[in-house]
């Protein structure tokens, strides 16, 4: 007697189909696959008509598909999808086209151009890091900044570890922060605080932890944006610094030398000029408002609901897709 069909589980379907596992339900209800009956609850969860969905797979050529969906990558690297589409239009990376529906395409991304996107995220991607990285709030100081001790030299604050917050003297010893304050009367060379903007869009750098200016770089940032407005992540032999954009009054700038020289050598994205004692970022951001129809705000929100995305990640995807067809 031959044995009975019992489908393909939800899992299998989501791997098959390359969409997420809280698709399928979708697709079976918007009739793309058939759910196999199962009216007596025997089968423990649903399962879905194998031959309907080999038939869906083969009519969205999904059965030749060798890469990997965009979502589905940038969940791997732990980043943001728009971030990746931005990679793959800036250094136009191959990528498989796969239809979704009458109109749509969806990227699949094959092998050579996940290495390609692998090496550029990590090569020059900046690598975002929190507050606690580079601030500790109880004893309100900040990495590498500046302090001076009674017979006035110059200490700056470093991390050993996670935990451990202090300085490094001459002699090579390390030394507690709190112990280092005591015992030699240390205080701030400046202010690391500065009023919290709401701006849009940050610049992003990636200095040498070894750049021979590194520190004018640091005292300049923490004087003008305070540890408010930037964020910094030391990684290894990298510090990867980002400054929001805007307008800033330059607090003690450099002598001689602008900061913008010292920083732009190790600019990322975005831009950094000094003018008239003002530093003006250009970020990674800017903000517009568009006024969309219903019917297509519906849309765009469904699609976002449905795989997971970020609303404005997928306007701002649509608007670059039609641009590049457009040939911009």
């Amino acid at each position: 007697m031959k044995e009975r069909d019992t489908g393909y589980s939800k899992k299998e379907v989501a791997k098959l189909l390359h969409i997420a596992e809280s698709t399928v339900y979708l697709y079976a209800q918007q009739g793309k696959i058939k759910a196999l009956p199962n009216p007596f609850k025997i089968l423990p969860e649903a399962r879905y008509d194998k031959l309907s969905v080999d038939q869906f797979m083969k009519e969205q050529k999904l059965d030749t598909i060798t890469g990997i969906s965009v979502p589905s990558f940038a969940k791997q690297l732990n980043i943001t999808p728009g971030k990746i589409y931005k990679l793959i239009h800036m250094h136009n990376l191959e990528v498989e086209l796969v239809p979704r529906g009458e109109t749509r395409k969806q990227y699949f991304l094959p092998e050579q151009t996940q290495i390609q996107l692998k090496e550029l995220i990590d090569g020059q991607e900046f690598k975002k890091g929190l507050r606690s990285d580079f601030y500790w709030h109880a004893k309100d100081i900040a990495l590498f900044q500046a302090f001076e001790s009674e017979n006035r030299s110059l200490l700056r604050v470093t991390r050993k570890d996670s935990k451990s917050w202090g300085f490094y003297l001459t002699t090579g010893e390390w030394i507690d922060f709190e112990e280092a304050a005591y015992r030699y009367k240390l205080r701030p060379l400046y202010s690391i605080h500065q009023k919290t903007e709401r701006n849009i869009g940050k610049a992003h750098f990636v200095i040498p932890k070894d750049y021979k200016n590194l520190y004018e770089c640091i005292d300049a940032v923490y004087k003008t944006w305070g540890i408010e407005n930037c964020t910094i992540n030391l990684r290894e032999d990298q510090l990867y610094l980002s400054l929001k954009s805007g307008k800033w009054k330059a607090v003690n700038p450099v002598p001689y030398v602008p900061i913008e020289l010292y920083l732009g050598y190790h600019l990322s994205v975005g831009n950094l000029e000094y003018k008239d004692g003002f530093y003006y970022v250009d970020g990674d951001m800017k903000r517009t408002t568009i006024d969309l129809s219903k019917n297509t705000y519906d849309d765009l929100l469904k699609y976002a609901v449905t795989y997971g995305r970020d609303l404005r990640e997928v306007i701002e995807e649509s608007i670059k897709e039609k641009l590049n067809r457009e040939g911009f």
